[in-house]
């Protein structure tokens, strides 16, 4: 039979039941396609906090690099002259190409960085230029999702790796009333 101590093991650890008279295996299960295998809890919430965190530091960087450029690029008018037609996993999606000219004068024709479904922009769509100083073809549109794209895409899985993290952390209750000691600090 099962002690108190392994109850508690169980509760940490996923083992699948056999249907039939619904005891733990002792060993993995497949599933079809998929085999389940025992998994510690504490592990996976440390790992789901480690991604966690390793995501939010890929924000932090894409971020201060974003923030970086904005800080030192050169604004110019732009124009949007073509959509660029693209197939992206089945799906029509559109890139714009548009034209701008330097601080020297010279005009300069450069393509998104993204492509969009519905399109962002219009051809003949005037918009605002980035582009870092003597790198013109490096440009960007300045909108949201040009520059900060690349933020949130981390900082999104970074938080719902850290929900998850909350959800499956394994937690410790403290129970005052059967330790008299815990009261007492408590309540001096």
């Amino acid at each position: 039979m099962y002690s108190h101590h392994d109850a508690q093991y169980l509760s940490e650890v996923f083992v699948p039941t056999r249907p039939s008279d619904g005891w733990p295996m002792a060993g993995p299960r497949c599933y079809g396609d998929i085999t389940m295998l025992p998994v510690n809890r504490r592990v996976l919430a440390w790992f789901l906090g480690l991604a966690a965190c390793l995501s939010f530091l890929m924000a932090l960087a894409f971020g201060l690099h974003t923030w970086h450029f904005r800080q030192t690029a050169i604004r110019a008018l732009g124009q949007v002259i073509e959509l660029r037609k693209e197939m992206d996993e089945g799906d029509v999606t559109y890139r714009a190409v548009f034209r701008f000219s330097d601080a020297a004068g010279k005009e300069h024709p450069v393509t998104s960085s993204m492509n969009m479904k519905p399109a962002a922009h219009r051809v003949g769509d005037r918009v605002t230029v980035l582009y870092p100083p003597g790198n013109p073809e490096a440009a960007r549109i300045d909108s949201f999702w040009e520059l900060w794209f690349e933020t949130a895409i981390p900082a999104v899985i970074g938080v719902a790796f850290a929900v998850w993290f909350l959800l499956t952390a394994p937690r410790r209750a403290v129970d005052f009333r059967a330790n008299p000691s815990h009261s007492a600090k408590e309540n001096p």
